[in-house]
């Protein structure tokens, strides 16, 4: 499978989008199905001025590097994540 899809869409070409907001987290890599995950499917949250990191359980992750945030997107993000995601999971 991994074959496939790397000569369907080479490393070069591939692109990927997140989309947050109050009903959860919607990603994908531009060519797959999206995934959508609602915020009971989140576990936790990490972040630093390098990654973001929301954890879907122990070994699942989504993420993305800081530095797409601008400081407004950051301070909402951080709002989300403070008013949907449900504590004691991970």
């Amino acid at each position: 499978m991994r074959r496939v899809f790397d000569k369907r869409i080479p490393a070069g070409n591939r692109a990927n989008w997140t989309d947050i907001n109050d009903q959860g987290v919607t990603s994908a890599i531009v060519g797959t199905e999206e995934g959508v995950f609602s915020w009971e499917d989140v576990a936790g949250f990490a972040q630093n001025e390098k990654i973001t990191l929301l954890y879907l359980d122990k070994r699942r992750f989504l993420f993305f590097p800081t530095s797409v945030l601008n400081q407004s997107q950051r301070a909402e993000l951080k709002d989300l994540v403070a008013r949907n995601l449900v504590r004691d999971k991970c």
